[in-house]
């Protein structure tokens, strides 16, 4: 959820928040710091960090002279740990929406996985990583019953991943 709201000093305050992560954003620090005495007054554990880098939600945020920008590169790094992959230019072929009938079925434990990792990619290509969405969301129809053919396509995409895992997001 993300609510905004006129604060302290007539300037807007705006909180993120999952589950019990907050992100608080405001140009004024005298707000900021009125509301983090709020939530220290009617919350225990409270722990904030005022800085220019910031880790929320396995995005890294950091904000640059020029702008902001935003990645997951730990989060990629995580996902591709332990993986045998071949780096790749494009997340897909022009093949990725065919469904050869012929390709046979994964095997129960390798469908889990797929359906895993699937979600594990969505999960990135919706919060920085817009490039693999296509292919992400096409595999994400194929969870119920993936075929080997599918299993290419994902590896497809970690490749991709693996050569772009430095790409971030720039915001002016």
């Amino acid at each position: 959820c993300v609510f905004n709201k006129v604060g302290h000093n007539n300037k807007q305050i705006t909180v993120c928040f999952h589950v019990d992560d907050l992100l608080v954003t405001c140009e004024d620090p005298s707000t900021l710091d009125a509301f983090e005495n709020v939530l220290k007054s009617n919350f225990s554990n409270i722990t904030s960090h005022n800085a220019n880098n910031h880790s929320y939600l396995a995005m890294n945020i950091a904000i640059v002279s020029n702008g902001i920008t935003v990645d997951m590169r730990g989060y990629i790094e995580k996902v591709l740990d332990g993986r045998t992959v071949i780096k790749s230019k494009s997340p897909a072929n022009t093949d990725l929406f065919e469904v050869p009938d012929a390709s046979p079925k994964l095997s129960d434990a390798d469908r889990k996985i797929f359906h895993s990792d699937v979600a594990k990619l969505l999960y990135l290509a919706k919060r920085t990583r817009s490039d693999i969405l296509t292919a992400v969301s096409h595999l994400s129809s194929r969870v119920q019953a993936p075929t080997e053919d599918d299993q290419l396509k994902l590896d497809r995409i970690f490749g991709y991943l693996m050569e772009t895992k430095d790409d971030v997001l720039w915001y002016t």
